[in-house]
This record gives structure tokens, sequence and C-alpha cells, in this order.
């Protein structure tokens, strides 16, 4: 097994995590083969140079982010990967509330999903109760003006603004 793992490829992760006396079949329908599998790797970035997102959605990001008193870009920078939204064709002009190009993205990978959990999805026009995960605290009351992927858009009932919600972050949505 190797002991430096700063660059270690996906199949040598593959095989330094595999369980001993363990079948292909088995190991193939672990959780942790499945999240090997999904992680991120360089050669998944694309330049948003050469092409960005299809659809509107959440993305993993390189964002080349500059000083607060920087928003012409000329500074210095430094690289951060984090998620960002893309909407309406367009990244951004901030990460972490700084100034900021997003030179490269890849998808996210989907998330884990417990067999049990329900496939929870909300339509456009419709009305819901946005609560926090496990449903401890109320957010929001919203209508629904777009979905992308587990993203949507929404009109805040309660506060009179546009917003947006993930349901990946495990918020929970009950119908008005």
């Amino acid at each position: 097994m190797r002991k430096n793992t700063d660059n270690i490829s996906r199949e040598d992760a593959l095989e330094a995590f595999k369980p001993r006396g363990i079948s292909q079949d088995a190991w193939e329908e672990s959780t942790v083969y499945k999240t090997i599998k999904a992680l991120p790797t360089i050669e998944n970035w694309i330049p948003t140079e050469k092409d960005n997102p299809k659809t509107d959605g959440r993305y993993i990001v390189t964002a080349r982010v500059f000083g607060a008193c920087d928003p012409d870009h000329k500074g210095p920078y430094t690289d951060e990967v984090g998620e960002s939204v893309f909407r309406k064709g367009k990244w951004p002009m901030t990460f972490n509330y700084l100034p900021c190009k997003i030179i490269a993205w890849q998808p996210l990978p989907e998330r884990y999903k417990a067999e049990s959990e329900d496939n929870q999805m909300v339509e456009v026009g419709k009305r819901y109760k946005v609560y926090t995960p496990m449903k401890r605290r109320l957010l929001d009351e919203v209508e629904v003006t777009e979905v992308a992927g587990n993203a949507f858009y929404c009109h805040s009932i309660a506060f009179g603004y546009d917003t947006a919600y993930d349901l990946s972050d495990g918020i929970v949505v009950e119908e008005l």
C-alpha cells in the first residue's frame, strides 16, 4: 500500500481501501467504492474559456479570488475550490463575498442518498414551506419560479424577495 497519498490515483485509492476477502461485486456496491469513483479529478476540470454548463445549477469550481478592494481583477489573487451556482448563462462575480472570476468547473458528484429517503421534488408555480434539515425550523414560505437539478429558484412569500434553495443541502420542503 502507498504511504504518500498527496497525488494518489483513483485506481490506487480503490486498491488501497478495498477490504481483504471481499468479492469484486460486493466491493463495487459498497459506499466507499462509490464515493471514491465519484471524487473529482484534475482530468474533469473544464476551463470556462472553453465551455460553460448547459444547464443552471450548482457546480464545483475553481475561483480566482481577488482582494475585497479589487473588483477589476488586476491585483494579487488566490485560486480556491468550492461550490458555486451557474444561472442564466453566468457565473457569480463573488466567491465567499470577495470579487472573483470562475476559471474552471466540473459537475458535482451525485450526493449519497439513503434508500429510505423520499425523493423530494418541487414544481414550478407551486408554493412550499421550506424547513431546515430534520424539519427543526421553518425558514421560508416560497413560490417556485424555476428548477435546475436539485436547486430551485423561488420568490419568498414571507419576505418578498427572490432567492434559491438546494435540496442537496438537506432542507425539507412541504407543499402549502
